[in-house]
């Protein structure tokens, strides 16, 4: 934090808090304070970059965060504004496992609007890539191997990634449709 508050130009200042937002320092655990260094970059895109960054330590802080800078941007232009809800399932829906897996729990898994999420993807995956029966092998062919639906890979997905216990009991309670 030394570094950070003591930094010579912007530039310094955007490069330690990137690597504190990273790491889960202190100082990079609220909303106000991301938004903040956020503002320090030039453009929306490199604001946005700044805060994925953070969310690896500190997940819905920086979905907060991202909302307020979003909405900075929408209502300069007068398009309407966005929820943090929107900000959240947006990032969830783009998210791989092993990425939502790292979020830990005091970064996301503990808060059930993030676990809601998740579980709202797991259902879409499920119904747009449903389960196929097996069957067995005839004269003419061999036997077909069932497959799980989406929903059912990535929850499994979900639990390989996991990092800490705390997050695999969530992720365990989620449901398969």
């Amino acid at each position: 934090e030394k570094w950070y508050r003591g930094a010579p130009d912007n530039e310094v200042k955007r490069k330690v808090a990137e690597v504190m937002a990273e790491k889960g320092d202190d100082a990079m655990k609220t909303a106000p304070e991301l938004e903040k260094v956020a503002s320090l970059y030039a453009n929306d895109a490199e604001k946005i970059k700044f805060l994925e960054k953070a969310e690896k330590k500190n997940f819905m802080v920086a979905i907060n965060a991202k909302t307020v800078i979003e909405n900075m941007a929408l209502a300069a232009t007068g398009k309407p504004l966005i929820t943090a809800d929107t900000v959240l399932n947006d990032r969830i829906t783009k998210m791989k496992a092993d990425a939502l897996a790292e979020v830990g729990y005091d970064g996301g898994w503990a808060e059930s609007k993030f676990t809601g999420s998740v579980q709202k993807k797991i259902e879409t995956l499920q119904i747009s890539q449903p389960p196929t029966p097996g069957s067995p092998a005839t004269p003419s062919s061999p036997p077909v191997m069932p497959k799980p639906g989406g929903g059912e890979r990535f929850k499994e997905e979900l639990l390989k990634s996991a990092t800490d216990a705390r997050s695999l009991a969530f992720i365990s309670q989620l449901k398969i449709p």
